[in-house]
């Protein structure tokens, strides 16, 4: 078998080894050998029922061409011009399936005098004021296991994609989705996040939802649920990168999705790189339109379309109501604000052509700023008198500032920069720390969450609730 010229050893029978070949297969094995024109010069006898073959003469003969005019020859490869570049429309623009020729003509006879340009095909629907994408319609309508995979070998197999997904989640079709309003996989919500010192706003993908004390992940919950903080839901989700049109009225997707953590060292895309949780009461829902096709107010690749469009007005409402639920001018803003996920990203905030940052909250509260930790054994100066200390024993000293300031008694300390606040903070004695305890959700306890400098994080808060 080897030494046999021109074998193909992966048909030695001639069909592939381990697959039962069709006659589909044979219209892209075999090639067409046979000449669309004859060119033996012999004549083939043209028989009748009742003639007989008379055979021609094989000499060759010379048959003279010809002579035209050099106007009449000009005329002719003119319309012979003529007639190539219709063939080749013919054959290259084609029109599409189930469209005439009828179908690309105006509607009206007005509309044929004055050139008018027939209505452009619609890639989207319109049902209830809401839009879909035929495509997404036509893949609905079709079996699960229309889509093969690309491998020849799982393909011959049978093997679809549904195949590789897991057959006990049903996906988009709880029994209970007839009344109320809902939110389900893949769609976008916009949630705060920390960026560094600043607070911005940034537009999720929803991936699942996750309950308390359920393993599994939903694909849909109602909107009423997701509102409150007491029903301990999570929402998952990959932040989705925006561009900005020229003109700044929209944004829309870029078909990437943002790394959580941009760090040098971990440069492998895995879940965990992309994929957040957040409490489903700091998300908001928006309602995106769909960007069809690209034109020049987009700095993007026509690739990039049909995809998602946001307006800038509808973004600027959701920022200003998220930053609202968070109760900036009440002490909860800080355990509020520790609620928010922390992004190291350089994409983050948002940036228009002009790298101008949008969608950042202005003016925060002076205790969201974070500043850099003190050491437990660091030296500091206390605010009230300058005696300089430990952190770790501040709020021992401070404590006798404010018992003196309390029962009006004389303060025997040697200097006295500023008095002690009206209401003033545990670990320096100034007033406007903002200082707000936590019931444990695991174990008994509290936890603090403070705007002071001087926030003793060490602090055995169990010990100290029995002074």
């Amino acid at each position: 078998m080897f030494a046999k010229p021109a074998h193909d050893l992966l048909r030695p029978l001639g069909v592939w080894v381990g697959v039962t070949g069709t006659d589909d297969d044979n219209h892209s094995d075999k090639e067409n050998s046979a000449p669309l024109f004859s060119t033996d010069t012999t004549s083939t006898p043209i028989l009748t029922p009742n003639s007989t073959a008379i055979p021609l003469p094989q000499s060759p003969v010379n048959v003279s061409p010809p002579s035209f005019d050099d106007s009449a020859s000009t005329e002719e490869s003119s319309h012979e011009g003529d007639e190539d570049t219709l063939l080749d429309m013919d054959s290259n623009e084609d029109a599409p399936l189930g469209m005439d020729f009828d179908d690309f003509l105006p509607n009206s006879i007005e509309g044929l005098e004055a050139d008018e340009q027939p209505e452009a095909f619609s890639k989207t629907l319109i049902v209830d004021g809401r839009t879909y994408l035929k495509s997404c319609v036509v893949a609905s309508l079709g079996s699960n296991r229309s889509k093969k995979v690309t491998m020849r070998t799982l393909r011959v197999r049978g093997i679809a994609l549904e195949d590789f997904h897991n057959s006990q989640l049903n996906e988009l079709d709880p029994d209970n989705m007839e009344d109320g309003d809902f939110m389900k996989k893949g769609d976008l919500v916009a949630v705060l996040v920390r960026s560094g010192d600043r607070i911005c706003m940034a537009v999720l993908e929803v991936v699942g939802f996750h309950f308390d004390q359920e393993k599994g992940t939903r694909t849909i919950a109602p909107l009423e649920d997701l509102k409150t903080l007491a029903n301990k839901i999570k929402i998952s989700g990959q932040i989705v990168g925006l561009s900005a049109s020229t003109m700044s009225s929209s944004w829309v997707w870029t078909k990437n999705y943002l790394a959580l953590n941009a760090s040098p060292r971990d440069n492998k895309l895995t879940r965990h790189q992309f994929v957040i949780q957040v409490p489903s009461c700091l998300a908001h829902p928006l309602a995106p339109t769909i960007a069809a096709k690209s034109v020049s107010d987009f700095q993007l690749d026509a690739s990039c379309f049909p995809t998602w469009r946001l307006e800038l007005s509808e973004l600027d409402e959701v920022l200003n109501a998220l930053w609202e639920s968070l109760e900036p001018n009440t002490e909860k803003i800080i355990g509020n604000a520790n609620l928010l996920p922390k992004i190291i990203s350089p994409q983050l905030p948002y940036c228009n052509s002009s790298k101008e940052e949008h969608f950042v909250i202005q003016n925060l509260p002076e205790g969201l700023i974070s500043t850099p930790k003190l050491a437990t054994k660091g030296i500091i100066p206390c605010f009230l008198c300058g005696v300089k200390m430990e952190l770790r024993k501040m709020r021992n000293h401070i404590k006798h500032h404010i018992l003196h300031s309390m029962r009006e008694t004389e303060d025997q300390a040697e200097k006295k920069l500023q008095p002690v606040g009206l209401n003033p903070c545990g670990f320096c004695g100034r007033d406007g720390c903002i200082t707000q305890l936590k019931i444990k959700t695991r174990g008994p306890g509290v936890t603090i969450t403070s705007s002071c400098p001087y926030h003793y994080s060490g602090m055995i808060y169990k010990a100290a609730a029995k002074c």
